[in-house]
């Protein structure tokens, strides 16, 4: 069950939906199949959703339980979507107002920035490398779509592509037979020397990130699409995008660090000159 869509939201979206007695607005069963489908990509008809009864209502009510907080906000937007159009030639049936409609769309948006907080750091480390900008959206686009586990082939790749730039950029030597797990831990090494992490615990937590990767190469080779492998299931595919994403966030920021240390120290370096200048 979602942890974000609380009884309250529920209940004030189900009034919106007019989900009373298993109705659900004036939509029969198969057009509302065909609405999910074309959204999510799932069949409500089938006995997965099923779990609270049969009914129009109690389907979509299955699909809040087991479905992540981006589909489930990705489909309330389609609802509004719906019935914003209907009310236009059906104004007594469909009658909430602007507010309602406003409180639902924003409850959605919520609803997927909870399901993909981490999706925007998934960016190539310039804008001119095309090829590794469109990798990002392809990655993305998965995601959003509630693909993950098509998602961690390109995933990898992304990584691979990702390491070995920051690499190229402090000038960090690598061979291409090397692993993903053995470059990134040259250039944990690297940044080890350079002091810029505070704390013990944040040192060793990098360190230990070194065997998840590790770990990642096994997933990709055997559980991914880059051979003919039976796919990891949606939910642990998920939460391994979602630790490798807030861990190339972190990179981020610690990459951060570094240009403003050395934009400091090319500061320090001109303004002692120009003093030394001065003096002469």
């Amino acid at each position: 069950m979602i942890k974000n869509f609380t009884p309250i939201e529920k209940a004030k979206t189900e009034v919106y939906l007019q989900m009373t007695e298993g109705h659900f607005l004036d939509i029969g069963k198969q057009k509302l199949a065909l609405l999910v489908d074309e959204v999510l990509q799932i069949d409500i008809l089938t006995d997965k959703y099923a779990i609270k009864g049969d009914s129009k209502a109690n389907r979509v009510r299955a699909v809040w339980e087991l479905e992540s907080e981006y589909s489930v906000g990705k489909l309330l937007k389609s609802f509004v979507a719906y019935y914003k159009g209907q009310r236009i030639s059906n104004p007594i049936v469909f009658n909430a107002t602007e507010e309602d409609d406003q409180y639902i769309e924003q409850l959605a948006d919520r609803l997927m920035a909870v399901g993909h907080s981490h999706l925007h750091v998934i960016k190539p480390l310039n804008d001119d490398d095309m090829t590794f900008a469109e990798l990002a959206e392809s990655i993305q686009k998965m995601i959003q779509d509630d693909k993950p586990a098509q998602a961690l082939d390109r995933m990898h790749t992304f990584y691979v592509k990702y390491i070995r730039g920051l690499c190229k950029i402090h000038q960090i030597s690598y061979t291409d037979a090397e692993s993903l797990n053995a470059v990134y831990g040259k250039y944990i090494g690297y940044i080890e020397g350079l002091n810029v992490l505070d704390s013990d615990m944040t040192k060793s937590i990098m360190k230990y990130s070194i065997n998840l990767l590790d770990k990642f190469n096994s997933v990709r080779n055997n559980q991914s699409f880059a051979h003919d492998n039976e796919l990891l299931n949606n939910k642990e595919s998920m939460y391994i995008f979602d630790t490798l994403a807030r861990l190339k966030g972190f990179i981020d920021d610690i990459e951060e660090r570094i240009r403003f240390a050395r934009q400091k120290k090319e500061q320090s370096v001109l303004d002692t000159w120009s003093t030394d200048s001065l003096s002469f």
